[in-house]
């Protein structure tokens, strides 16, 4: 992986090029993918692609927890590393009995951990990948449901899907944290010799961007252009977040007897704020204690 980093790093063009290519053909792709998962739900049945799906991906999970509890051994600030690397598994444990709709959704996880890499070698921050991966994902979300799901059936925007693609980005990122040795890949250098995470984090373009999103849905809302769900006796707005309407409980239950939870947008931003915060010691930890 250092290898990689290092060659995307000294080549931003390209790499850059790669990450744009890649998203536009993953969130293009959309439609095609569920199509063929359509089709082997028909052709292998429902119960047995779920569980082929868990077993590949408790496997592969296996798999990574070995190799990065290998890792341990030759890396400084183990009990935080490993704290982070237990916390992440646990997190996608918690989301695939919470927030899949379908065991499919695993894909996710892997989505957004391959664009979350080379962004990395362009950024060399870790709050910065998370955040540009996400925001990758989010746009993912908005097109599928303005463009594809909206106009076919009851939908609505989906923040559990956004969840899950942050995720994928935050297992490439402890990844990277565990796998990779700051010598042979330098971080970038701290903005401030004196900030903190969050101090940082207020001078990055980061910020900019979030104030700009913000600054844009509150104006759709306050002109009515968007809305989370339809009002009786009102037209609908051209930008309506659930058209399915407010949940009648907190649980859904789908025909093949699995439960999940659909998150509201309240939730669903919320959610997405606090695993960010989560994740933002991550350069501290990698790039390690401060020179005196």
């Amino acid at each position: 992986m250092t290898t990689f980093l290092n060659w995307a790093a000294r080549h931003p063009i390209a790499t850059l090029g790669a990450i744009i290519l890649y998203s536009i053909a993953m969130i293009a792709a959309h439609d095609h993918v569920q199509s063929l998962a359509y089709w082997c739900y028909q052709k292998f049945g429902r119960s047995t692609l779920n569980l082929a799906v868990t077993v590949g991906s408790c496997c592969a999970l296996a798999a990574i927890a070995w190799r990065l509890f290998s890792s341990f051994r030759t890396t400084g600030n183990r009990a935080a590393k490993a704290l982070y690397c237990i916390g992440t598994l646990v997190l996608l444990a918690v989301s695939y009995n919470a927030l899949f709709y379908t065991n499919v959704e695993a894909i996710h996880f892997a989505q957004y951990a391959l664009p979350a890499i080379p962004i990395f070698a362009l950024t060399r921050r870790f709050r910065e990948t998370i955040f540009y991966t996400a925001l990758i994902g989010v746009i993912d979300e908005c097109y599928q449901y303005f463009f594809i799901y909206q106009a076919r059936f009851r939908s609505h925007l989906d923040f559990n899907d956004m969840v899950l693609n942050l995720l994928g980005a935050a297992v490439a990122c402890v990844l990277i944290m565990l796998l990779v040795d700051p010598q042979r890949f330098p971080p970038a250098e701290r903005r401030s010799p004196r900030g903190t995470g969050f101090k940082q984090l207020a001078r990055s373009p980061l910020l900019i961007i979030t104030l700009l999103l913000v600054l844009v849905c509150c104006t759709l809302f306050a002109t009515g252009l968007m809305r989370v769900d339809a009002v009786a006796g009102e037209p609908r707005p051209p930008l309506l977040l659930s058209i399915d309407g407010p949940h009648q409980a907190f649980w859904k239950h789908t025909p093949w007897d699995k439960r999940y939870h659909d998150l509201r947008p309240a939730e669903g931003l919320l959610l997405l704020i606090a695993l960010f915060c989560l994740y933002l010691p991550l350069d501290r930890l990698w790039r390690g204690p401060r020179p005196r």
